[in-house]
């Protein structure tokens, strides 16, 4: 049986598939570079808290793509030892770039921003522009003088210095203070070193997923930016894998907690302001939840039948604030319960307290965690994306499918109403998921390609 190897973790995506590959009896070498929670398997798996068995191993925090360039050789050997006897790997986020230090067959697993920003060369100049204006805030350069003007119109003299800089192997300084503006000759020399590396990683990323025996993206037509990326880059649309997934060792049916008032859980981060999202250079379609039209449907609902909900909120997000005022301009603040930010254990908790469960009502892909509320029994109100979905299945979504203030609000009310009939779009939902979704189809079509 094949060892596979895996480095890259975003919200816990790749443990899943390599606990599902290890469930069929492949041997997994896993890598753990995060600190953060979302990306570590103990948050998501109670059971390998401060116990790692030895096919884990934990090189964090390893930061890989940073103004200071700060790669660890050592950790780096690491992983490299430990991958020595592995038939493919999968990367997954920042470690993608890193395929021929391997020199081994790869996967790429895209979950987002590793295509959409990491891909991409208007990423970089995005952060040149930030790394300005910082110089022109702080007084290093004056808005409009002639060194403003040469900094932002460097574009020649950059592609010279590229060249300088593959030849000599210049490296970013390994230490963040160097990032801070200085002088005038030390800011060139910095903005044209620090861009240096970021097209070359850059390059390297792409040619990494165009080099993938296969990759993990959205289905075609899901994400647009994405699309036109991958076809910027050339990667063969017949390598491309729809990976969405639950994780079917978690999700046995549960049923619906006894609650006097019905209780709903928005799974989705709070990102629904555009003129803020526009600013963003990290920012993707996928980022965006269109939280706002979930709270206004919340609040039609309310106006109209004066019934309380038993509403929770996640403190995570960029538009917290914006989402409290408009939850006081709706007249519902008073029947939501906030709480801070959740590890993935604790969401699968909440998922099983809850009634009724809300993701993304923007033009983005419904979460895993969406499917995993589904999984368990858990009607899903969310924008199911069924124009690009029913297409791909070949029969209708079991989500609440919803785009309006409007449609939230009736799916509120056919919900919450009818218990009977709440009940049985769980069990609708539950059979949807696991016969498009679950692991153990995920790993039939990747194991078609090695």
């Amino acid at each position: 049986m094949k060892t596979i190897g895996f480095w890259g973790n975003t919200n816990n995506y790749p443990f899943m598939i390599a606990l599902a590959f290890k469930c069929k009896g492949y041997e997994i070498e896993f890598i753990v570079d995060s600190s953060n929670k979302l990306n570590r398997p103990e948050f998501r798996y109670p059971d390998y808290l401060n116990n790692y068995p030895d096919w884990i191993t934990d090189v964090s925090p390893f930061d890989l793509f940073s103004v200071s360039n700060p790669i660890s050789v050592d950790k780096l050997d690491v992983i490299k030892k430990k991958f020595e006897n592995c038939d493919v790997i999968f990367l997954n986020g920042f470690s993608i770039r890193f395929d021929k230090f391997f020199n081994k067959k790869h996967v790429s697993i895209l979950t987002g921003s590793d295509l959409t920003n990491l891909a991409d060369y208007k990423y970089a100049e995005s952060l040149m522009e930030l790394y300005l204006n910082q110089l022109e805030q702080m007084g290093k350069l004056t808005i409009g003088s002639e060194e403003s003007f040469f900094l932002k119109k460097h574009a020649r003299l950059f592609r010279v210095f590229r060249v300088f800089y593959k030849i000599f192997g210049l490296k970013i300084i390994n230490d963040k203070s160097w990032f801070m503006p200085r002088n005038y000759i030390y800011n060139v020399f910095y903005l044209l070193c620090y861009k240096s590396w970021l097209y070359s990683e850059i390059e390297k990323q792409q040619n990494s997923i165009k080099n993938s025996v296969c990759y993990i993206y959205a289905p075609l037509g899901l994400i647009k930016d994405g699309d036109a990326l991958l076809k910027e880059i050339d990667a063969n649309i017949k390598k491309r894998v729809l990976g969405l997934m639950v994780d079917e060792s978690l999700t046995n049916y549960i049923p619906p907690c006894k609650n006097k008032i019905i209780r709903v859980f928005n799974v989705a981060r709070f990102n629904w302001v555009l003129h803020k999202a526009i600013e963003r250079v990290d920012f993707s379609q996928l980022d965006m939840k269109g939280n706002d039209i979930m709270i206004k449907g919340l609040g039609l609902f309310y106006r109209k039948h004066k019934i309380p909900l038993n509403v929770v909120f996640v403190k995570k997000g960029n538009d917290i604030n914006e989402t409290i005022s408009l939850l006081k301009q709706e007249g519902i603040d008073h029947f939501v319960t906030w709480k801070n930010e959740l590890t993935q254990s604790e969401v699968y908790q909440e998922y099983i307290n809850a009634d009724i469960v809300c993701d993304q009502f923007a033009q983005s892909v419904v979460s895993m965690g969406g499917l995993d509320a589904m999984a368990i029994g858990r009607p899903l109100i969310a924008n199911a994306r069924s124009e690009i979905y029913e297409n791909i299945l070949g029969e209708k979504t079991q989500i609440c499918n919803a785009k309006t203030p409007e449609e939230v609000s009736e799916w509120l009310e056919k919900l919450v109403f009818n218990e009977q009939f709440r009940i049985e779009k769980g069990l609708k939902s539950r059979e949807f998921v696991m016969k498009h979704f679950s692991s153990r189809s995920v790993v039939k079509r990747l194991e078609s390609y090695f």
